[in-house]
């Protein structure tokens, strides 16, 4: 089993709930392609600011979760 099926089949076994929070693996993997291919520079471009928008969705998860975290603690 290939990496991208691998990693969408754990994700849908241990997390559903999350499953858009995840590393969009499959969009990033085909920009990779282009990126070797005729049209490099706009590809690149596409790639680089699906990058950005996959680690600004990865921030404000994490930040979600740590504040959600810290309202747990202080109603201890």
């Amino acid at each position: 089993m290939k990496f991208g099926k691998r990693l969408k089949q754990q994700i849908e076994e241990t997390l559903p709930e999350w499953q858009d929070k995840f590393l969009s693996y499959k969009d990033l993997k085909k920009l990779v392609g282009l990126i070797s291919g005729s049209s490099a520079a706009k590809a690149k471009a596409k790639f680089i600011h699906l990058l950005d928008a996959e680690i600004d969705k990865f921030n404000a998860f994490f930040v979600e979760q740590e504040e959600d975290f810290i309202i747990r603690q202080k109603a201890r």
